[in-house]
């Protein structure tokens, strides 16, 4: 297939309704991070399309036993994706798993990029133990940008390499294959006492749109799904951060929420280079947050539905604010 053009915004309508996933049916689709919270919604979802899905993850026995429940057309594969050779073992297990053909498999059809860790804690303290220069601080802990970027870079190289302009040569159809990132609500706005996690999810955005043209050039769609706040085993490990916002006023959205936006993402096949983010309501707001060149960047549209939600109450950002150890509103930008 040629190269594709970036497509124009989806509109929430269309967010909000079920994708067509017959589009799916035998194709290969590897989901790291897929053995729990969103990414085990997506290998669910995925394989009831008809998708032949590889899970990779480092939680051997979470991953294991969701592959079994969903029957033959899913495999798990352990993957450290700090790891190259991991991830390299991981894609050449999803391409080979592709259904039995006259012709072996040699290419990747889908490929979300989903495994992430937050800082732990959330909010960075204090440096403790430290009383005169003689004492020495800890080392800080680089596993959410080793994950976050490192593991999203790795993954993406990878889709260069093993992901041609069509989908699989056992499909013989001619959609294109296609990279979906997981970001964050930090890829686009900051919380200032999450350094290392919201600099690891600016970096994977990053990603995102420098990838997007030169993907769309040979023939690969690059999108992208920002999260809203889900009850995930990441944010339970979070030091409390569930509690802690629900106590705010936040209300969390569905896994199966995100997930269906990401089965847009992998459907449609006109969609290409977009960013859509999930909003807080019952059930859900989607929105393309337009981040290109004519949108700002998808920093004004984020910050729309972010302020048009939790922190659209006055009384709700002074308490983040003062969580976060701000006094005076007005002075912190974010």
């Amino acid at each position: 297939m040629a190269k594709i053009n970036l497509s124009g915004p989806i509109t929430s309508a269309v967010l909000a309704g079920q994708p067509d996933s017959a589009s799916l049916k035998d194709t290969t689709i590897l989901v790291t991070g897929g053995a729990q919270g969103l990414g085990a919604e997506i290998t669910t979802q995925c394989a009831a399309a008809g998708a032949y899905v590889t899970i990779a993850d480092i939680d051997d026995t979470k991953g294991r036993v969701l592959a079994s429940s969903l029957g033959r057309n899913v495999q798990y594969i352990h993957c450290d994706v700090t790891k190259w050779s991991d991830q390299v073992s991981v894609i050449k297990a999803a391409i080979r798993f592709a259904p039995s053909s006259e012709t072996p498999a040699t290419t990747l059809d889908h490929l979300v990029i989903n495994a992430g860790v937050m800082d732990k804690p959330f909010f960075i303290g204090n440096e403790t133990g430290m009383t005169n220069l003689d004492d020495d601080p800890s080392e800080p802990d680089p596993t959410p940008i080793e994950v976050n970027t490192k593991g999203a870079m790795f993954s993406l190289k990878l889709a260069q390499l093993y992901m041609s302009s069509t989908a699989s040569s056992t499909t013989h159809k001619a959609s294109p294959a296609s990279v979906v990132f997981v970001l964050s609500p930090e890829s686009y706005v900051t919380l200032p006492a999450s350094i290392i996690y919201g600099g690891a999810k600016f970096g994977a955005r990053g990603l995102f749109r420098s990838s997007r043209v030169p993907f769309a050039n040979k023939g690969v769609r690059v999108n992208a799904l920002v999260p809203w706040l889900m009850e995930t085993g990441m944010n339970a490990g979070a030091d409390g951060l569930s509690e802690t916002l629900q106590s705010l006023g936040v209300h969390f959205v569905s896994v199966e929420a995100h997930a269906r936006v990401v089965m847009h993402l992998l459907c449609d096949d006109g969609v290409a280079g977009r960013a859509v983010a999930v909003g807080q309501s019952e059930g859900g707001v989607f929105v393309d947050v337009e981040d290109d060149d004519s949108g700002g960047d998808g920093i004004r549209k984020y910050w729309e539905l972010l302020y048009g939600g939790w922190l659209g109450a006055r009384e709700g950002r002074q308490k983040m604010y003062g969580l976060m150890g701000f006094q005076d509103e007005e002075r912190v930008w974010f």
